[in-house]
């Protein structure tokens, strides 16, 4: 894998009419993203329940009256519906444009079935697995696309939201799903143990978690502004016989790397079932 952008351009947008086939969270942040980057980017949606607010934030957002007139007006088409809806959502589509899936666990080719003739007539067709983080612009969204000028294509919508990575295989996307897609929770979580360590210790509750919060953001930017491996930043902070050492240890003692290191691969694993079922 390797990172293929940190930011789309205006120009990657340009001649697109991307349409949003479902609008929840991560379709709005999807819209968001792509008017913020480009402001005039037309835009169009279909949902049975619309968000009437999204109507007010983004003026170049057009309601479509179905899923077959997104199709007739939009390209690419934006499947922003959870796997279990995908049936229903995609019923009497064509299926003849291009399309991508953020549909979790879901295959291309188990997708292709959904549409008339398995998805044949079907011109593009790629995958992405955003994450959370997209509500705030910040998703590091993976791509695998059939075809490279789509994958290029969907970099550039992708983003609008975050940073892009492109993988060569789609059983990669697995990975993808246990590391960035599942991420988030288990920040959450360390946030929340560090927090209350800090109430364990003597510290008000919001005291502690603002300090944890802060801590995190600044050992992030810290490694983004200066790329080094994790070891050297831990080591510059880490002094022989000194406090931070014996914190250390004690994560060892809990087999703390070894248990991110397995609750990354039963994500994985738990994605590659579900992509079975």
């Amino acid at each position: 894998m390797s990172e293929s952008s940190t930011k789309a351009s205006h120009d990657s947008l340009g001649g697109l009419r991307p349409g949003l086939l479902g609008t929840g969270k991560m379709g709005g942040a999807i819209l968001r993203g792509l008017t913020a980057h480009s402001p005039g980017l037309e835009l169009f949606a279909f949902d049975p329940a619309p968000v009437d607010s999204l109507s007010r934030e983004i003026p170049h957002l057009q309601f479509c009256a179905s899923a077959a007139e997104l199709e007739e007006r939009a390209d690419p088409i934006i499947i922003c519906v959870k796997p279990g809806d995908l049936g229903a959502a995609l019923a009497g589509l064509k299926g003849t444009g291009r399309f991508v899936s953020i549909a979790a666990g879901v295959s291309l080719a188990r997708l292709r079935r959904f549409f008339p003739n398995e998805g044949r007539q079907i011109s593009r067709l790629a995958r992405v697995m955003p994450n959370i983080s997209a509500t705030v612009g910040r998703s590091v969204s993976a791509i695998y696309a059939e075809e490279t000028d789509f994958a290029q294509t969907c970099t550039g919508i992708f983003g609008a939201i975050g940073t892009t990575v492109l993988v060569h295989s789609e059983k990669l996307l697995h990975a993808v799903t246990g590391l960035s897609g599942s991420g988030p929770a288990y920040v959450f979580a360390f946030l929340q143990a560090l927090a209350e360590g800090g109430v364990q210790a003597g510290l008000d509750y919001n005291t502690a978690l603002e300090m944890a919060r802060d801590t995190i953001a600044g050992a992030v930017e810290l490694i983004r502004r200066q790329p080094e491996h994790p070891d050297v930043w831990r080591n510059r902070v880490t002094s022989p016989g000194g406090t931070t050492i014996a914190g250390l240890a004690a994560l060892e003692e809990g087999a703390f790397h070894a248990v991110v290191m397995e609750a990354v691969r039963r994500a994985s694993e738990r994605s590659a079932e579900l992509g079975r079922d």
